[in-house]
């Protein structure tokens, strides 16, 4: 028994010095966040809370590592009025707005695309721009049809159905 009442493999776990069949603290992220290249532009929070980059006014939310890199051209390629439209046809006719973008997505910024990350970044953004065209998020996790990037992507509807 230990001095304080317990037994000595107790106190070992609970003051640290064991660490026993418990999880392990990284001391840094399991991802390295990506520096932003000098001159890139410098997100401002608004007073909503969201992290916006200034030149194309979208919210990065929680991807600002991924924005510093890929942000504003992605950003510019989802307002493309032909990828809108895409986009809309594909949401008017039930299918996922991602799925109608991806062979164009491939072709303008290559394989690089295909990281979850990125992947990730770029569904938050369409559902920025489809929000912005008069659209709202219908589902979740819809699967896509041979699709080159996305396995699954989100569905919209417009907001006059």
């Amino acid at each position: 028994m230990h001095p304080a009442g317990g037994t000595r493999r107790v106190f070992k776990q609970v003051s640290g010095l064991e660490a026993g069949p418990v999880k392990a603290v990284l001391s840094r992220p399991a991802h390295q966040r990506v520096t932003p290249t000098v001159g890139q532009p410098r997100a401002k929070v608004n007073e909503k809370g969201e992290t916006m980059f200034p030149e194309n006014n979208y919210d990065a939310g929680k991807f600002t590592d991924i924005a510093s890199v890929w942000g504003n051209q992605l950003w510019e390629f989802l307002n493309e009025p032909s990828i809108v439209r895409s986009m809309i046809d594909a949401s008017d006719n039930k299918r996922p707005a991602a799925e109608a973008i991806a062979p164009e997505l491939v072709e303008r910024f290559g394989n690089d695309i295909k990281q979850d990350r990125v992947k990730q970044f770029i569904g938050f953004l369409i559902r920025q721009v489809m929000e912005q065209n008069g659209y709202s998020h219908t589902a979740y996790g819809q699967q896509t049809k041979e699709n080159p990037v996305f396995v699954k992507a989100s569905r919209y509807s417009s907001r006059n159905e």
